[in-house]
């Protein structure tokens, strides 16, 4: 029956909330409540605990209240979802439709998504699809390099400050790097931030694919495997796991999802939306 309501567990206060047709009611988590004789039963705790990542946060988007949490203020390597904030650096810059060159630089990055060629000449504009569709991290560096590494990194910390973010550090514009962490709240926040400030970041994020002057890029992001998908960003690293942070909007409202040092995040996302 679980059409029938919302519900929210919260690890802190251990309760449920249970709203139906405008009516609130705090029940304990994991028992049957009545609604009009039909049986509503709360998802526990126990059942979003068989999620592999390391940190977990569930949110209800339009109230912020939480629905699964598993420490989401420790600070972890976030791989890839650093390329969300490199995305909003570049849209910041006066330099967005630049011409930019592909130097060895860049096309020495580990990794080859993207498919970037040494001479080619794309615009910030148009790293922005490499970037956040095939993860590339030549674009990433291209784009770093073309706002020079102290450009990037004020303009990194100015986005802290604006967003509220106080345990995110950034070091390059890839997320190659370990030191680029965050915590499962702050990235929660900051996606409600980016949604507010550049939505034309995660409507992107949301592309099948993208046709460039060169080439073409194919979204590989797993949460476009559901339909009810609608932006973020993944990632991999060996220190950092499997990454992410996106929304979802589903029959019953829209919720953000972060997860981070997961072992299985396609099966992660779907056991979290199967609860929602």
């Amino acid at each position: 029956m679980r059409n029938l309501h919302k519900h929210i567990t919260d690890a802190r206060t251990v309760m449920g909330l249970l709203i139906v047709g405008g009516i609130v009611t705090f029940v304990s988590i994991g028992t049957t409540a009545t609604y009009n004789g039909a049986s509503l039963f709360l998802a526990t705790k126990s059942e979003f605990e068989v999620v592999t990542a390391k940190s977990v946060l569930v949110l209800d988007s339009d109230s912020n209240a939480v629905i699964y949490e598993r420490n989401a203020d420790e600070q972890r390597p976030i791989a890839s979802i650093t390329k969300l904030f490199t995305a909003y650096t570049a849209l910041r810059s006066k330099d967005i439709d630049t011409p930019v060159l592909i130097e060895w630089q860049d096309y020495s990055t580990e990794g080859s998504a993207g498919s970037l060629k040494l001479g080619e000449t794309y615009t910030l504009r148009d790293l922005l699809f490499p970037l956040l569709l095939s993860s590339s991290n030549d674009a990433g560096t291209a784009i770093e390099r073309k706002l020079g590494y102290s450009t990037f990194q004020s303009s990194l910390k100015e986005t802290y400050a604006d967003a509220g973010l106080s345990y995110t550090a950034l070091h390059d514009g890839t997320g190659l790097s370990s030191n680029d962490v965050s915590t499962a709240r702050d990235l929660a926040t900051f996606l409600t931030y980016l949604r507010t400030k550049e939505p034309h970041i995660l409507d992107i994020t949301t592309l099948r694919s993208y046709g460039g002057n060169y080439r073409g890029w194919i979204n590989n992001d797993p949460g476009r495997s559901f339909e009810s998908f609608r932006g973020g960003k993944h990632g991999y690293t060996t220190e950092a796991g499997r990454t992410f942070a996106g929304f979802f909007t589903t029959e019953h409202g829209e919720y953000t999802v972060v997860l981070l040092g997961s072992t299985d995040l396609l099966g992660d996302l779907d056991t979290i939306l199967n609860l929602l």
